[in-house]
């Protein structure tokens, strides 16, 4: 397997009481939080080169960090709803990131979540 998808790169924590949970021998979710998606990407690198260094790896990351094009790591937005608004704000995420020098970017087609009509800033239940 040449390319791999890290999805969910980012650690996920089911409220803001866990934000301080004491992990055993790292400490608290706080403070390795921002370590995660950085080290997972070089994890999975520096074993796919143990494995063999003939084939070019591929690895796609909904999280970005400085410096990760080294780990042939890509990011891509997450999933998006499926509309043209939607699509427009995806352009300037994708200029963003490439102004920080991550220029390997991606947007999701969209679809995965249905987009929810609001009526007067209130949620109206209606899929469209």
């Amino acid at each position: 397997m040449d390319g791999w998808w890290l999805d969910a790169t980012e650690p996920e924590r089911g409220n803001s009481s866990q934000a301080d949970k004491k992990y055993d021998l790292c400490g608290s979710f706080r403070s390795v939080a921002n370590a995660f998606p950085l080290l997972l990407p070089v994890g999975c690198m520096s074993t796919k080169r143990q494995t063999t260094s003939d084939k070019r790896v591929f690895i796609l990351t909904r999280s970005a960090f400085a410096g990760q094009q080294r780990n042939a790591a890509a990011t891509w937005s997450g999933d998006i709803v499926g509309t043209w608004e939607v699509f427009r704000n995806q352009i300037s995420g994708g200029l963003n990131l490439s102004l920080c020098a991550i220029p390997y970017w991606n947007t999701d087609i969209g679809g995965f979540y249905a987009a929810v009509k609001y009526r007067d800033g209130i949620k109206d239940n209606c899929i469209s």
